[in-house]
């Protein structure tokens, strides 16, 4: 009897050592300073970009290492989790520390939405594109800027353009717009076709004074008609 205890308590060990050994993985760390493990991201120091590193994954936490060197550690996301990110914050670069500090999406929505519903539209889909949520930050404050350098309305129209070409319009693609004022070209159309139909619907009514409908053709008709019964 405990001899065979003996043998489960040796086996389990056994077991726990060579079946549930935490596994290692190499990656490639990316320019966002995060890498992939089992469909989920997981930060590393920024220094580390395009670095080479190790992962050690448990049943419960994930290590990084970068030449036998523990540069991370962070909570393992379970088997279910799909493109989840685990980022800490000692791992980003200093800018864009300074930068978390000085916005955040909030803020940076109502800024798009008091310019007009295009340009909401356009960083709302930049957001979406963004795995990491601060890596939007400045791409979507670029396109925000311009409309300091061109007018408010004129980056709404460009946007407002952009999103009929491109899924997920960038900073290049509405620049472009401004810079060869296809927006204008566009709005000085939009206002030529406006100005055509108001003339023609003037024309109509001034037309309509001129015109003599059945109505009146009948009652001259009948006016002659009296006349000559009353000469005979």
């Amino acid at each position: 009897m405990l001899e065979n205890v003996f043998i489960l308590v040796e086996w389990g060990s056994l077991y726990s050592r060579f079946f549930n050994k935490p596994s290692y993985y190499g990656r490639k760390v990316n320019f966002n300073f995060h890498i992939q493990y089992k469909k989920n991201f997981y930060s590393v120091p920024y220094q580390y970009v395009s670095k080479s590193v190790d992962v050690k994954a448990g049943t419960e936490t994930l290590s990084i290492f970068y030449k036998g060197k523990r540069i991370a550690t962070h909570p393992l996301f379970p088997d279910s989790a799909k493109y989840k990110y685990s980022t800490q914050e000692q791992h980003m670069p200093e800018k864009v520390k300074r930068m978390n500090m000085e916005w955040n999406k909030d803020r940076i929505m109502k800024w798009a939405k008091s310019i007009s519903p295009n340009t909401h539209e356009v960083v709302n889909r930049i957001f979406l594109k963004a795995k990491i949520e601060e890596q939007a930050y400045n791409p979507i404050l670029a396109v925000l800027r311009l409309g300091g350098s061109y007018s408010n309305e004129r980056l709404e129209n460009a946007c407002g353009i952009a999103l009929r070409s491109f899924i997920t319009p960038r900073h290049k693609h509405i620049k472009g717009i401004l810079v060869s004022k296809q927006d204008l070209a566009e709005e000085q159309l939009k206002n030529k076709s406006i100005s055509g139909a108001e003339s023609h619907n003037a024309s109509l009514d001034e037309n309509k004074g001129h015109l003599r409908g059945s109505d009146y053709f009948k009652s001259i008709s009948r006016s002659n008609k009296n006349g000559e019964k009353d000469e005979l």
